[in-house]
């Protein structure tokens, strides 16, 4: 019995990973939806792609930061991650 209840929550993990965007939250249907075209927002919003941003960024000197690049700095070191988009509804749409 418990091994059915992991087998059914290892293939709702497999099914979120395939079709929900890991840094936005953004589901395939909705991408659909809205006639975005999910593999190359998938592309976009690629983890790699976040964590060289926080490297370059810890790494350049605030002096020459870019104001956007200031907003962001200051919102991760406020612990505040409403930088980070995210489309999130509460709504299963999957």
């Amino acid at each position: 019995m418990a091994s059915m209840i992991i087998m059914k929550n290892m293939k709702k993990k497999k099914k979120d990973i395939e079709n929900r965007c890991y840094i936005c939250n953004l589901s395939k249907n909705k991408a659909d939806l809205k006639g975005i075209d999910f593999k190359m927002h998938i592309k976009q919003h690629s983890l790699s792609k976040y964590a060289e941003f926080l490297m370059y960024l810890f790494t350049k000197d605030p002096i020459d930061f870019t104001p956007q690049e200031k907003y962001i700095y200051d919102k991760i070191w406020d612990n505040d991650i409403s930088w980070v988009p995210n489309e999130s509804d509460d709504e299963d749409d999957d």
